[in-house]
């Protein structure tokens, strides 16, 4: 994900992981090369954009609305989605 964030920041694509801080976290986020990490120990994201399961992507564009929201993780298969779904929204 971050190297599809990454190739598409040009365009004005911004990649942001919230998490709560739980144990666990941090080792995967440093291990899997995330950038724009933001710590949300009191939930307020959760509670504000209603996150029913972890993990959790959404697609926001600039006026804050939400134009996608994929529940889950399938691996190399998510990671497909998430670069197919990016270059939708942001158009050519």
């Amino acid at each position: 994900m971050q190297r599809t964030a990454r190739e598409l920041e040009e365009r004005g694509f911004r990649l942001f992981v919230v998490t709560l801080g739980r144990p666990g976290d941090t080792e995967f986020l440093e291990g899997n090369d995330i950038a724009n990490v933001v710590l949300d120990p009191n939930a307020a994201a959760f509670e504000a954009y209603d996150i029913s399961a972890i993990p959790e992507t959404f697609f926001i564009d600039g006026d804050g609305v939400i134009r996608k929201d994929v529940v889950g993780w399938r691996g190399d298969e998510s990671l497909r989605d998430f670069a197919r779904t990016a270059e939708e929204l942001l158009g050519p």
